[in-house]
């Protein structure tokens, strides 16, 4: 008769299967650490960047973990004339006048443009327009919508708001109370000028983050 035997490994989680449930705990790991560095370096972009990190691939031997999704990405990596992933300023109509942009139209002229719309609370307007626009803006007639699929236009601010010329008070009445809100909307062309941004800067957080991930996998491998 055979001696009795233990399977060390399987016990210890070192055979393929154990292997890969610890794997699968160390992406997780790895998920978490790269989300506490993010929460620290991020504000408004944090809930999407961390939204976008996902366990990739598993094996016995490897983990990896993926970053999915253009905000995402546009975050860690930076975005440039070149797309995602460079840097410097850029002309935005390169990446919004083209075919699967949504509400785009083409001009008796041939040339693409869209309506980009601008919205704003009341607190928004009077940080970026200060009180005396806030007030201009709350004392339009309201745009409201109508049942019947329509829009019922009211008043717009005229060119003596400057950046605001155009904009409109939209109005919605619930059981409770009645809420206001503000927009307006410029029209980007290929025939038009350029809408320049400085471009948006790197954060690599994956790469700031290698040190906790280091410090967690000796909780789980």
């Amino acid at each position: 008769m055979p001696a009795p035997r233990i399977d060390l490994a399987k016990i210890l989680g070192l055979d393929p299967t154990g292997m890969r449930k610890r794997m699968r705990r160390a992406a997780l790991a790895a998920i978490a650490a790269i989300s506490s560095v993010a929460r620290g370096e991020l504000n408004s972009t944090y809930a999407p960047y961390v939204g976008g990190l996902r366990v990739g691939k598993i094996t016995d031997k490897s983990a990896t973990v993926e970053l999915v999704g253009t905000l995402p990405n546009l975050v860690e990596q930076g975005m440039g004339a070149g797309g995602i992933g460079t840097s410097g300023a850029y002309d935005m109509r390169a990446f919004v006048l083209k075919h699967g942009t949504k509400s785009l139209k083409v001009a008796e002229a041939g040339h693409l443009y869209v309506h980009i719309p601008f919205g704003y609370s009341g607190s928004q307007l009077a940080a970026a327009g200060g009180a005396g626009t806030l007030r201009a803006a709350q004392s339009l007639l309201p745009t409201l919508s109508d049942p019947q699929g329509g829009t019922l236009w009211g008043g717009r601010l005229g060119a003596a708001a400057g950046r605001f010329a155009g904009m409109v008070r939209m109005q919605k009445t619930y059981s409770k109370a009645t809420q206001s809100t503000y927009g307006m909307w410029r029209t980007m062309s290929e025939a038009g000028a350029a809408w320049n941004h400085p471009g948006v800067a790197a954060h690599h957080i994956f790469k700031k983050a290698q040190a906790a991930i280091a410090a967690a996998m000796a909780s789980v491998l």
